[in-house]
């Protein structure tokens, strides 16, 4: 008969918790399926950005072997490539660790104080961000939440509660026939009020179980995987029930070891405490510019046939552009005056940035050429040749790429000191003397070949005037000269023409046959043609200033211009260092005027720009030509 009300209450709770754990699960032994965690993301570095995730499987435990294929990025309907994974073991993640310690070794005191030590251990090991639950098993177990102060201790932090809980474990005496089942199915109900995946069971027992009251073996499996906690287990003394042990880690997604010495104890722990403590680190690029914007992204994982997607929310930094705080140019180590940089050197350009986020390239726009410099410092090292006729440079940068509102960019305004574009003084060549002289052999062969070449024009000479003595010029027609005013002076018929009035045998055609019985006839005329100029080429600057030069007349009609042309009627000498050799080219063809840069190091333009080598211009009346440093206009005749 039940005298008190009390007494009546707690036996109607007992017979709720004894109906609560005796009901039928509908869970497996081992629970399947994925649960995937977003514990935030770092866009400090956006568009990358960076999401740190747990996916957990049915057991509640870390997914220990994924990579990048595991796991999926969108934003919105669009698939965003090229991800990359991480697998991390976070100190921050805080564990929640509960030990059962099983006092009730069927050799009673054999094992009792290595026992002590394995518990010591797990307890001294743990970090001192986690959270800590202790369980010690030495009678009847009631199998609610409830607990006894002398034996055991609830979750508290690790960093406060660690030696009051060590204290606890010294305070036991090893017992006999312990309710094994009922203690596991109370350190259940006990773990479940932590967080799924980061908690876990520790049982230290020797497996054997006596007098269990609520619970057997297979309810203590489960109720873990309903609750979704792993257990871990660990062989103490020397008769372990490894059976019952090994089957309750292995089918809650924990691990079993032996005690045999105390270190495998901190290593089980250590793998335990790993296991829980594993994240990813999902790293991404965003497609778009963010802009101080609030971005959402879905991240899936998948593992088998399994899968879970979670939001991952985060903040886009604003667009901040870069700062150019100052461009220092060197040369040989100097800083210089950008505005009056010395001709034939190697300038240094190096721009000096702030930025909030790095800067990974700076752009040069150079004479409407850009060149790209990716390495800090982001120097340009470049002639200062090149920079003849260019007015300014422009540094481009971006502290972000793709995005115009970062973008940021600086003018230098830079020339050069006309003082350094003196053209040197070429050495003089030597003359024909000087290099016969350094070889005496040569020489010797040279004054006889002279003096052959001489001997034969004089008999030549002499053998030309006898039979013009006796060579009557009888002139035909008036001979006609176009483009040039040599005279001419006609005979009476029979009249000897003078030795020096002889007319240039270049001008005149081989005398007619004579008709019969009529004398010899010398200097029939031949009418040349004298091409005259289509324009003229006239220099406006350095030392050919005021000079022209014909187009297109006889012996002008291909100008070749240079620092050194070929000898010729129509080579165009430019006295300057800029100029190359063999410069540029200037022929008529068709009645047109063609302007071609042969391959030239400074380069030819025309009207301000610049041609590409051995390609054919069309040039007119009033063009304006530059040589590299030199310039000129085409001008009418």
């Amino acid at each position: 008969m039940i005298r008190s009300p009390r007494i009546l209450m707690q036996a109607l709770v007992g017979a709720l918790v004894l109906a609560t754990l005796a009901m039928p699960l509908t869970v497996n032994a081992q629970v399947s399926g994925v649960t995937l965690t977003v514990n935030g993301c770092d866009s400090s570095n956006y568009p990358d950005v960076v999401c740190t995730v747990t996916p957990v499987n049915g057991a509640g435990v870390p997914l220990q072997q994924l990579d990048a294929s595991a796991f999926q990025v969108t934003d919105g309907n669009t698939v965003i490539p090229g991800i990359e994974a991480q697998k991390i073991v976070s100190p921050s993640v805080k564990v929640s660790t509960l030990l059962l310690v099983d006092f009730g070794m069927i050799q009673q005191g054999v094992a009792l104080q290595p026992l002590k030590d394995s518990a010591k251990a797990i307890l001294q090991a743990a970090g001192n961000n986690d959270r800590l639950a202790v369980l010690a098993l030495t009678g009847p177990v009631q199998v609610n939440t409830r607990l006894d102060a002398t034996k055991e201790y609830g979750f508290a932090p690790a960093s406060q509660k660690r030696d009051d809980m060590i204290n606890l474990i010294n305070a036991q005496s090893a017992v006999g026939r312990t309710p094994l089942y009922d203690e596991v199915c109370k350190a259940l109900l006990i773990a479940a009020q932590e967080h799924v995946g980061t908690r876990a069971v520790i049982v230290l027992s020797d497996g054997a179980d006596v007098q269990s009251q609520v619970c057997t073996a297979s309810d203590t499996i489960s109720h873990a995987n309903k609750d979704r906690t792993p257990v871990f287990t660990i062989g103490v003394g020397p008769n372990v029930k490894e059976t019952y042990l090994r089957k309750l880690a292995s089918e809650t997604g924990g691990l079993y070891d032996s005690a045999a010495q105390l270190q495998n104890v901190i290593d089980v722990f250590k793998r335990m405490e790993s296991a829980l403590k594993t994240e990813y680190r999902v790293t991404f690029h965003m497609p778009a510019p963010g802009n101080g914007q609030l971005k959402t992204v879905d991240i899936k994982v998948t593992q088998g046939s399994d899968s879970d997607v979670e939001r991952a929310t985060f903040q886009t930094p604003q667009a901040t552009r870069p700062t150019f705080t100052k461009v220092t140019f060197t040369i040989d180590g100097n800083t210089v005056n950008p505005k009056l940089l010395p001709a034939n050197k190697t300038l240094i350009v190096e721009p000096t940035i702030q930025s909030s986020r790095p800067v990974t390239s700076v752009d040069y726009i150079v004479g409407g050429n850009t060149q790209t410099e990716n390495d800090p410092p982001f120097q340009l090292v470049i002639p200062t040749n090149d920079l003849i006729g260019v007015n300014k440079i422009t540094l481009r940068a971006s502290g972000e790429p793709g995005n115009p509102a970062a973008l940021a960019t600086y003018d230098v305004q830079v020339s050069i000191d006309p003082s350094t574009l003196v053209t040197p003084t070429p050495a003089p060549a030597p003359t024909l003397l000087q290099r016969l002289t350094t070889f005496p052999g040569i020489l010797i062969v040279a004054v006889f070949l002279i003096l052959l070449i001489v001997l034969i024009v004089l008999l030549v000479l002499v053998m030309r005037r006898r039979s013009r003595r006796n060579v009557r010029y009888i002139p035909e027609t008036p001979p006609t000269m176009v483009g040039s005013a040599i005279p001419f002076q006609a005979t009476s018929v029979g009249q000897s023409l003078p030795d020096e009035q002889a007319f240039p045998t270049a001008l005149f055609n081989e005398p007619a046959a004579a008709s019969p019985g009529a004398a010899p006839v010398e200097g029939r005329a031949e009418t040349v043609m004298f091409k005259p100029p289509v324009a003229v080429l006239e220099f406006t600057n350095g030392e050919l200033s005021g000079r022209h030069f014909d187009i297109g007349s006889t012996g002008a009609e291909l100008l070749v211009v240079g620092r050194e042309p070929d000898s010729g009627s129509g080579a165009v000498r430019v006295p300057s260092q800029f100029v190359s050799r063999k410069h540029a080219q200037i022929a008529v063809e068709d009645g047109k005027i063609i302007l071609t840069d042969l391959n030239s190091s400074s380069g030819t333009k025309l009207n301000g720009e610049r041609l590409p080598a051995n390609q054919p211009r069309e040039i007119h009346i009033g063009d304006k030509v530059d040589f590299a440093d030199v310039s000129a206009v085409v001008k009418p005749v």
